[in-house]
């Protein structure tokens, strides 16, 4: 979850502080995944927490097909649902086992975030199966 929520936030801070000068790619319905592919460091944070509560590998495609996000205290990387809204990424994994609760079952998290250039910035909101709620925000980076 840290890890998570740690590659929205790079990812989600990024989108705000990019080169407003630079050219905007071409319009196709490849362009807004394109922008995204790669691979992702993403923090996650909430209000009560100074330091970040997950770090998140996320692995865009630049299509809507085979984005992954992928926290420490999993095995393997879970496969992610992912579609646009407006000029955001809106992806969404679940369930899985929680790394903040323990013995709690995540049974969505998503996220929306913008990138700009190799750095972006978002929101997400964690749904636990005993329907409880994680709202936080991301910041990501594009790894090397």
């Amino acid at each position: 979850m840290r890890t998570l929520i740690f590659a929205v936030s790079v990812v989600l801070l990024a989108g705000c502080a990019g080169n407003r000068d630079a050219e905007q790619p071409q319009s196709t319905a490849a362009a807004p995944y394109a922008a995204y592919a790669g691979d992702w460091l993403v923090e996650a944070f909430v209000a009560d927490q100074e330091e970040g509560i997950a770090l998140i590998d996320l692995e865009a495609t630049d299509t809507a097909e085979g984005w992954t996000m992928a926290f420490s205290h999993l095995d393997a990387p879970l496969p992610a649902d992912v579609s646009m809204k407006g000029d955001s990424a809106v992806v969404s994994v679940g369930p899985f086992p929680s790394s903040l609760r323990e013995g709690a079952t995540v049974e969505n998290v998503t996220v929306t975030f913008k990138v700009d250039g190799d750095a972006g910035v978002g929101r997400f909101v964690v749904i636990y199966a005993d329907g409880e709620t994680l709202r936080g925000w991301t910041t990501g980076v594009r790894a090397e």
